[in-house]
């Protein structure tokens, strides 16, 4: 495939997301169930994308490379952190009245909805970002332009923004997050370690927030 062809099927990437964006977030109402909601859909379709065009790409397809053994760690990795997730909310279920009340992370949500938010996140959407910023964008303009830090940088500020309704502290810091796992693919050329970087990484905040907000 030719560069041409890779950022124009960038490009439409980018139209098609700002495009579910611009239509959806008005019916959002600003909540953070329909915000995380809006979140899911552009992520799926952004990953079904990413996934699609790499099909036919063995430049690209070989800078992720994802294996049947890579797909096994990854289930494992995420399932696990699910899990704790899940069973600290469920054992928690009276605090978890509290930590709403602390914290508009949660406000308005059962904890059966939030629950079932955190292990989407853990084991879809977490693998999918890894697989669209680090694995697909990093990689096209890595292959485009074998410049790697312009392919970092990039992918790592787009990662950024995909959090701008989030809040600028978030973005800053999803920023910082972006530059050290992209630097991190292109070292391993795996795309499991950015993918369980993220993992741990969210994880670790989620746990403090988490814990903060009961103890």
């Amino acid at each position: 495939m030719n560069k041409e062809k890779r950022t124009v099927k960038l490009l439409v990437l980018a139209l098609v997301i700002s495009i579910i964006f611009g239509y959806l977030y008005p019916f959002t109402t600003g909540s953070r169930l329909g915000v995380s909601f809006l979140t899911a859909v552009m992520v799926l379709v952004a990953g079904g994308w990413a996934f699609f065009n790499t099909r036919g790409d063995k430049e690209v397809r070989e800078n992720i490379n994802i294996n049947v053994k890579n797909f096994f760690w990854i289930f494992l990795i995420t399932s696990l952190c699910a899990l704790v997730v899940f069973l600290l909310i469920f054992i928690s279920q009276e605090k978890f009245i509290e930590f709403q009340q602390k914290s508009d992370w949660s406000s308005g949500l059962s904890w059966e909805v939030f629950a079932a938010t955190m292990l989407f996140y853990a084991v879809i959407s977490i693998p999918l970002q890894e697989y669209i910023f680090r694995g697909y964008i990093m990689s096209v303009f890595l292959v485009n332009t074998k410049k790697v830090w312009l392919a970092i940088t990039v992918s790592s500020i787009l990662y950024s923004l995909s959090h701008l309704h989030y809040g600028w502290a978030l973005m800053a810091i999803t920023l910082i997050f972006g530059f050290f796992v992209g630097w991190l693919q292109y070292r391993t050329k795996n795309l499991l370690f950015p993918i369980m970087a993220h993992m741990f990484g969210g994880l670790g905040i989620f746990l403090v927030i988490f814990l903060y907000g009961i103890l």
